[in-house]
């Protein structure tokens, strides 16, 4: 019973370390995305900035996904609840769900070339 005892307060001292409190994320808390096509390219930047901070908490695909699913609402929101009903694959697929998203929401790949092309002419 004593050694129970001694070996208490080193589990207490163990427990409280795992426990210590995070530190807050510095970057903003992404805004709600509802399916606005000119609003997809902020929010893919706002999420991802978001995770890439907190890379701890959301260190797998399952997570980073999950999390976008929070911050999204009305048709948006509608859209991607058949994907949850059917457990999709595109639920563990970070870089799938993003490509999908595009495509569902109408950012075409070639509209990031065309920006980039516009702006190096620029200079």
């Amino acid at each position: 019973m004593d050694r129970r005892k001694l070996l208490l307060p080193k589990r207490s001292k163990s427990w409280a370390n795992r426990r210590r409190k995070r530190q807050p994320n510095p970057i903003p808390f992404p805004e709600l995305f509802d399916g606005n096509t000119e609003r997809l390219p902020d929010f893919i930047v706002q999420t991802g900035s978001y995770m890439l901070v907190d890379d701890k908490v959301f260190d797998t695909d399952e997570l980073k996904v999950t999390f976008l699913i929070t911050r999204l609402k009305g048709p948006a929101l509608k859209w991607v609840i058949p994907y949850i009903e059917q457990d999709s694959p595109l639920l563990s697929d970070y870089n799938g769900f993003l490509a999908e998203m595009k495509r569902v929401f109408g950012w075409e790949e070639s509209d990031d070339l065309d920006d980039s092309t516009s702006e190096e002419e620029d200079q």
